[in-house]
């Protein structure tokens, strides 16, 4: 099951060095992408995106049958509500030069 967090929760989690190195965040935007980005994304070029991306790579994690599978999150109100909050924090938001 997908869960969704807040923006604030991803934030918590990200600056939180214990947990920072275990975590990995997918952007699954297209084109926007460019418009801006978290410090650790990762883009991928999605069919679908934000909780439907993440329930298929849910899914296919389960399908792999693996123990220890990763908790998949979707930050809920996505990349301008981030944008909004900590736009101005270097540490969490990277911009194009």
């Amino acid at each position: 099951m997908v869960q969704f967090l807040q923006p604030i929760q991803v934030k918590a989690l990200l600056l939180d060095p214990q947990r920072r190195d275990n975590i990995l965040i997918l952007d699954v935007r297209d084109d926007d992408f460019a418009g801006g980005h978290d410090f650790a994304g990762v883009t991928i070029s999605p069919v679908q995106r934000g909780p439907t991306a993440a329930r298929r790579i849910h899914e296919r994690l389960l399908q792999l049958e693996r123990e220890g599978k990763p908790e998949i999150c979707v930050m809920a109100h996505g990349w301008r509500r981030w944008q909004n909050l900590f736009g101005d924090d270097p540490q969490l938001c990277v911009y194009p030069t």
